[in-house]
């Protein structure tokens, strides 16, 4: 008995089984539209430069971002997975980095997205510190960038333009707006353009919605109502809004993969006369091998064809089997979905291994072995097989 043969038979008959269940899994492919880093780059402070007293631009986190220019917006960009910032404070000397007011916007990098659901487009944070400037700040100008990949992998992004206004008040009562410190601020931005956020996706058209600052740390889910295009900040602290968008829109079905062909099966006389290359041949032969039908047939001393050719002397169950089991293997081959006979094909491959005669040409399950009817009940559910009464059905053409 051959042990690698019997393995490398098993093998090839659990093949076809993986791919036909690799191709169910991929049978839908449930693409979605999804959303890069997600950046913000701030303008000229007060539409000039300079600006403010001493404004400046960085890029990195907080009160030690990690490049800083007193007169280049440039120094924003690249990289776009972190926050962008820019600052002014001083009189006769400027104020360190960390002692100045502004703003800065944290995008967010990748953030889940399902159209007509609310998702955080990042954290924008008004600076506030009790600096003065011979010349205050007023205003800036904010670019927003959100880069979006289409369910069918080609590219687009949206941008905006925001002006944002810094009221800042006076620190001496009265307050002109209620706080807890001294007296707040107020930030207010407002859209550049009127016009929507348009896009388009898999020839959908859709819409980005600014839904507005939420201020405190971002919650879980968006409460609908609670943005808003101006928020009130402390004095001498950080000042958080989360920022909230939606895309709005139709999202396109589901990119659906047709199915593979569940192909036909062919009896074993089908197999018999089409194995001849000068005449009438099925190229399912040569997924044997090289040699196609004179390939060795386990290690019974015959090919292929030649055991399909060998009638099953005295109804020898061993040939019975191989019959049938060789027209089942080639329709599988030949593209027939095997999955109603994964089993019966390997247990029908260990007993013709079991008892191919070990190179002797006389390959033979005994009447007497307990194994004979388990070889004719195999060989019976190849047979319906074969024939068409389950699986994907018969060939039309035989």
């Amino acid at each position: 008995m051959g042990n690698r043969n019997r393995i490398s038979r098993l093998a090839l008959v659990a093949a076809p089984l993986a791919i036909i269940v690799i191709l169910a899994f991929a049978g839908v492919a449930f693409a979605a539209m999804s959303i890069g880093d997600i950046d913000a780059v701030w303008g000229l402070v007060d539409g000039v430069n300079p600006g403010a007293t001493c404004d400046g631009w960085a890029t990195g986190p907080g009160d030690n971002p990690t490049t800083i220019s007193e007169d280049d917006p440039g120094v924003q960009s690249p990289p776009t997975n972190d926050e962008n910032q820019v600052r002014y404070g001083g009189f006769d000397t400027c104020a360190l980095w960390g002692g100045r007011s502004g703003f800065g916007f944290d995008g967010a990098n990748s953030p889940a997205m399902t159209v007509n659901t609310p998702f955080v487009l990042g954290i924008f944070t008004h600076y506030n510190r009790s600096t003065g400037a011979l010349d205050p700040f007023e205003f800036v100008d904010a670019t927003l960038t959100v880069p979006i990949t289409c369910n069918d992998g080609s590219s687009t992004q949206v941008q905006a333009g925001f002006h944002i206004t810094l009221d800042e008040t006076i620190n001496t009562a009265p307050c002109v707006y209620p706080g807890t410190t001294e007296c707040p601020d107020k930030v207010t931005y407002t859209p550049l353009s009127t016009d929507p956020l348009a896009f388009s996706c898999d020839g959908q058209d859709y819409t980005l919605e600014v839904l507005g600052f939420v201020p405190g740390a971002c919650a879980p889910t968006y409460a609908p109502g609670s943005g808003t295009n101006e928020f009130i900040t402390e004095e001498d602290t950080n000042n958080d809004a989360c920022v909230w968008a939606q895309i709005n829109g139709n999202e396109p079905p589901p990119t659906e993969t047709p199915p593979p062909d569940a192909g036909c099966t062919y009896t074993q006389g089908y197999w018999k006369n089409h194995a001849n290359s000068n005449k009438h041949y099925d190229d399912a032969w040569d997924a044997l091998g090289p040699d196609g039908p004179d390939t060795m047939f386990f290690d019974s001393g015959m090919t292929w064809l030649e055991v399909l050719h060998k009638p099953p002397k005295s109804g020898d169950a061993w040939y019975i089997l191989a019959h049938q089991y060789i027209a089942a293997y080639l329709n599988v081959m030949n593209g027939a979905s095997n999955d109603d006979i994964v089993m019966e094909l390997a247990d029908a491959a260990y007993l013709l291994d079991m008892y191919d005669g070990n190179g002797s040409g006389s390959p033979s399950i005994p009447k007497t072995s307990h194994d004979r009817s388990e070889a004719l009940m195999l060989a019976g559910t190849l047979d319906q097989y074969n024939n068409g009464y389950i699986g994907p059905g018969h060939c039309d053409d035989e």
